[in-house]
């Protein structure tokens, strides 16, 4: 009876010792046999005399002969489930955790750019019937330059003159049948041009296209003929100083049998500090029997007692008629004592 209670007991204690979740090793065949021979032993201790106390038969007998055979390292524990069923139960979670009744949120149904009207102001987009310039441009078409005049007569008179210039123009250039133009159709067409810049000029701003200094010699003054002063030129006082001068867009207006350019020129030579040394003026009127397609001028003037040094010779042009003006500017370079002569 003594030997049955420490029997369970030491069951007790190894189950004891031995986690739930640990799965025991099936016995092998060597475990068999040490079984078994241990049989013997049992049996043995059994027929023993009663006088031995169960205190010595306990102490003689292995306290713990099964536990010796058990390795945890030896346990085979089964990994866990791959991660993929692991997202499977968090998606059905997620997707079960939440209401039932939950509606998807709305989608927004945004229109297309292109397809967003634009608010324009209205305008009247149609051409008038009755346009002056449409009109004339008709008549130009048809070959009726007097009814096209007459069709231009409510436009303003500055205006008309440009347009009775460039319309005939227009009119030709929207004739054309893909036919080589002659060579009579191409000197009309530069008339045409010529008339039209004519027209444009005085609208236009006044330019200096050229200002060097030259020789002043005494012949009379032709466009682009000119013997310029080479290098850094040094003045002296006494000397004369000639200019050599080109202006475009200058108004040249019809006066009697004549056309008459009227423009006047102020010569300023300004020192270092910007101050005025020296100034003269002088007008130019020119007539001519033909409208004027460019025009120069040499202005000369004496080159009064300055200290050496270096200025600027500013010159400012003033068409007179249209009031418009033009300035352009050139280093001065002053040299020390008096000229001996030209």
């Amino acid at each position: 009876m003594t030997r049955t209670r420490i029997s369970l007991v030491s069951a007790a204690v190894v189950a004891a010792a031995v986690p739930a979740c640990v799965q025991l090793p099936s016995p092998t065949r060597d475990a068999v046999a040490r079984a078994q021979a241990d049989k013997p032993v049992a049996q043995s201790a059994a027929n023993q005399p009663a006088a031995a106390s169960p205190e010595t038969v306990v102490s003689q007998r292995p306290a713990q002969p099964r536990l010796q055979y058990i390795d945890l390292r030896s346990v085979k524990v089964s990994p866990a489930d791959p991660g993929q069923e692991v997202t499977q139960v968090k998606a059905e979670q997620s997707t079960t955790g939440g209401p039932q009744n939950q509606s998807p949120p709305a989608k927004l149904d945004l229109p297309r750019i292109d397809s967003i009207p634009v608010v324009e102001t209205p305008t009247n987009s149609t051409p008038q019937a009755n346009s002056p310039i449409l009109t004339a441009l008709r008549y130009y078409q048809a070959d009726a330059p007097d009814r096209a005049t007459q069709a231009l007569d409510p436009i303003d008179p500055g205006n008309r003159d440009m347009l009775k210039a460039i319309l005939p123009l227009v009119a030709r250039l929207g004739a054309a049948d893909g036919k080589p133009a002659s060579a009579e159709e191409v000197a009309a067409t530069v008339a045409y041009l010529e008339a039209a810049a004519a027209a444009l000029r005085p609208n236009a701003a006044l330019r200096i296209a050229r200002l060097c200094y030259c020789r002043p010699v005494q012949a009379p003054t032709r466009f682009g003929v000119y013997q310029p002063l080479e290098g850094r030129h040094a003045f002296r006082s006494g000397e004369v100083v000639a200019v050599y001068v080109e202006i475009r867009n200058f108004t040249c207006e019809p006066k009697g049998d004549t056309y008459q350019t009227h423009l006047g020129s102020k010569v300023e030579v300004l020192d270092a500090a910007g101050r005025i040394a020296h100034r003269f003026d002088f007008d130019a009127p020119d007539a001519s029997l033909s409208p004027r397609q460019d025009y120069c001028h040499v202005g000369r003037f004496l080159l009064p007692r300055l200290p050496a040094g270096d200025y600027t010779l500013r010159l400012t042009v003033t068409d007179r008629p249209t009031k418009r003006e033009a300035q352009a500017s050139l280093d001065l370079r002053v040299a020390a004592g008096e000229t001996a002569g030209n």
